[in-house]
């Protein structure tokens, strides 16, 4: 089995320093533009990877879901198309196969 090299990847991620989202430089972890199931490569190139923010304990003891996990759970909807570039765009309609399909991955699983 082929070790996976995250180094690109992790490299972007630590480069840009805040989640494409709110910006926050809190946590920022390195997020899934499509499932590494259908990802080039098995997502470790670094158009398949943006910086979000992971979840934290707010200064009431509550959880607060970050980014990352919003991203990840469909039913919250994020969508990260208007966060993406173009090359991560191009990325997610090569592994996704049709424009549709990215929409519907990249948009936070909605039917667009």
């Amino acid at each position: 089995m082929r070790r996976r090299n995250w180094t690109e990847a992790r490299a972007k991620v630590d480069q840009e320093g805040r989640c494409r989202v709110c910006g926050s430089s809190w946590r920022v972890e390195a997020a899934h533009v499509i499932p590494r199931s259908v990802a080039p490569n098995g997502g470790e190139h670094p158009d398949s990877i943006v910086p979000l923010c992971g979840d934290y304990v707010d200064q009431d003891g509550r959880a607060v879901k970050g980014c990352h996990s919003r991203y990840d759970d469909k039913s919250e909807g994020l969508d990260l198309r208007p966060y993406l570039t173009a090359g991560e765009l191009e990325a997610a309609v090569a592994a996704a196969g049709t424009w549709g399909m990215a929409q519907r991955i990249t948009g936070g699983g909605r039917d667009v």
